[in-house]
């Protein structure tokens, strides 16, 4: 990396009622190595009432204090734009991460190595899921808490806000912002990262450039893994539906979801020796399967509207 002059890196990250869970997120920042030239600072927007970010503590980051904001507009895309606002003149790079994550030490390092030698625009990389020590052997087997991988420099369709760096100036002026309408759905970082890549901008993966997941234990149940599924195949049939229109979406989304429904009765049959492990299988791809449809039909899952975790 050209370290003739510094680089400016604002890591943003969206909070509301997880103080615990935040002040885990900062402290593994603070432990970043970061290569030379670079200065990295913090943004944080508590999207909760305007109060709320003036009475919380203001914590150090490699030195530096983390910049507090408050949105009150309650939605994920509302706080995840505000962090855009208040990154843009701030820094070079942006980086979002969750309030439910930490990062290894080597985190922004590789990304940034990953993004001088492939010359990406944005590079994203791995969400990996760490369970509470007692949770049951099936949440760990099955995989639904799982996350894709993909070799370093795999050119990428889009990116997740859970682990990712971008330039900066993708964002400045009337540059792309997060859609607003998708307030409690999830799935606006997948919405906005696919219309980036479209207009022609390279998305990489960083396969080492690892950041951790802590799922509480309000999580680890079948019923949120498959309300999960649910939400994310009603959230991508909307999507899809909106690119082009639910005629032209429909055949290829009926199909997708008879190959998951397909796929969870195979699993579920071929893996009775788990019965639990298996259930948990065929319940994810069922689930996604319906939210494909549900989604088609205009049925909107608002995910996010239950604040999981301290």
């Amino acid at each position: 990396m050209d370290t003739s002059e510094t680089t400016r890196i604002a890591v943003c990250i969206i909070t509301r009622r997880r103080p615990k869970g935040l002040a885990r997120t900062l402290a593994s920042l603070d432990r970043l190595e970061l290569p030379g030239g670079c200065r990295l600072e913090v943004i944080v927007v508590d999207n909760d009432e305007p109060d709320s970010a003036r009475e919380q503590e203001t914590p150090l980051v490699l030195g530096r204090p983390v910049h507090r904001v408050a949105e009150p507009r309650a939605g994920i895309p509302f706080a995840r734009n505000r962090a855009i606002e208040e990154a843009i003149g701030r820094s070079d790079l942006l980086a979002f991460i969750d309030d439910d994550e930490t990062v290894e030490p080597d985190w922004m390092a590789r990304l940034l190595a990953v993004r001088e030698e492939h010359d990406a625009d944005v590079v994203t990389g791995p969400a990996l899921p760490r369970l509470p020590d007692d949770s049951p052997a099936w949440a760990s087997e099955s995989g639904v808490y799982g996350c894709h991988r993909f070799p370093t420099g795999t050119s990428r369709p889009w990116a997740y806000t859970h682990n990712v760096l971008a330039r900066t100036a993708l964002f400045e002026g009337d540059g792309f912002r997060f859609d607003e309408g998708m307030r409690f759905t999830g799935g606006s970082d997948t919405e906005l990262f696919r219309r980036i890549g479209e207009a022609g901008h390279r998305i990489v993966w960083a396969d080492e450039a690892i950041a951790w997941e802590w799922y509480p234990a309000s999580r680890v149940c079948f019923r949120w893994a498959f309300s999960r599924s649910y939400r994310i195949g009603a959230t991508d049939a909307k999507m899809q539906a909106a690119r082009s229109s639910r005629l032209v979406a429909a055949p290829g989304l009926f199909w997708l979801a008879f190959r998951y429904l397909v796929r969870g009765v195979l699993r579920l049959l071929t893996g009775l020796a788990s019965p639990r492990r298996a259930f948990a299988r065929f319940g994810w791809d069922a689930a996604r399967a319906t939210g494909l449809v549900s989604g088609l039909a205009g049925v909107q899952y608002d995910e996010y509207r239950r604040i999981h975790g301290e």
